[in-house]
């Protein structure tokens, strides 16, 4: 029977259009599809020996990453270790260079000697006499001290409180070695301990006294990396509380200092330093952290 033969036995059949449709669209494709499924292993074959191509490829080539895809999407990780150390302990001045570095970096987690150095003196069994000798003792101890290590610049104070002398002697600071210093918003230095503050030197004549406290901030055009500096020294509150005890600890005086240099494209530098008092009265700076 001929296909136009099927169609017309086809459009006989009550009372189920749709069955005759379907019919139709039946015979009228049943050579095609004969022909798609006999092409169908080719294809298979084709795709599976494209496949051991690539594979083959792969087990030959080396991997290849795009780098580019690779900055944007994996986190930056941080390694301390690896930052440049930019906060630095320079000496006031210091006539014997070969001896001890003007600069030193504060590399991470090593201790360095910061040139502060503190002294109680009980006076409470003296009388004016003995407290006037005693004085002028210390204020030579200080020019010893400023002699033996070569200083002929620093700062010290004594303060004298209803039972004891408090000794105060510094010849370093910290300064910062920043890398595009034009482009520095500004620089902030904080502390943590009561007994101690922040003093910002410019080392220059002023009529004022410098800034100093818990908090400086200093603005970039105003700081200038290879003079300006900040040193540590005592408060009232350090006196106050040695009043209450002359036993005092010297580790009482310990300190966190956190350097930030903030940038015109808001970026940051910070440096944290603890500063660590021995039983004698001698400073030392550690460098716990640089972040970028």
């Amino acid at each position: 029977m001929k296909r136009e033969d099927f169609i017309q036995a086809i459009d006989n059949i009550q009372p189920d259009i749709h069955m005759k449709t379907r019919l139709k669209v039946k015979i009228f494709t049943a050579g095609n599809e004969r022909k798609k499924a006999k092409n169908i292993p080719k294809i298979v074959v084709a795709l599976c020996l494209a496949f051991a191509l690539i594979l083959g490829a792969g087990l030959f080539a080396a991997p290849q990453t795009d780098s580019n895809a690779a900055t944007q999407t994996s986190p930056q990780v941080f390694v301390p270790e690896l930052m440049k150390a930019f906060v630095v302990i320079a000496a006031a001045e210091n006539e014997t260079a070969e001896t001890q570095p003007a600069i030193q970096a504060l590399e991470l987690n090593r201790k360095y000697s910061y040139g502060v150095h503190l002294k109680i003196t009980d006076t409470r069994s003296l009388s004016k006499e003995e407290k006037a000798e005693i004085l002028k003792e210390l204020n030579d101890e200080i020019f010893l001290y400023s002699k033996e290590n070569g200083f002929s610049l620093g700062r010290s104070m004594t303060c004298e409180g209803n039972n004891f002398y408090l000794t105060y002697c510094s010849v370093n600071e910290f300064r910062l070695n920043l890398e595009n210093r034009e482009n520095i918003k500004s620089v902030t230095v904080s502390n943590t301990s009561e007994y101690g503050e922040m003093v910002y030197d410019v080392h220059k004549p002023i009529f004022k006294s410098p800034d100093h406290g818990h908090s400086i901030t200093i603005r970039g055009e105003d700081f200038d990396c290879e003079k300006s500096g900040f040193y540590w020294s005592i408060t009232e509150d350090a006196e106050k509380a040695i009043e209450k005890n002359i036993n005092l600890p010297f580790s009482a005086f310990n300190d966190t200092i956190t350097f930030t240099a903030e940038y015109i494209d808001g970026s940051k530098a910070t440096a944290v330093v603890e500063l660590n008092f021995d039983n004698s009265g001698s400073a030392t700076a550690v460098c716990k952290s640089y972040t970028f």
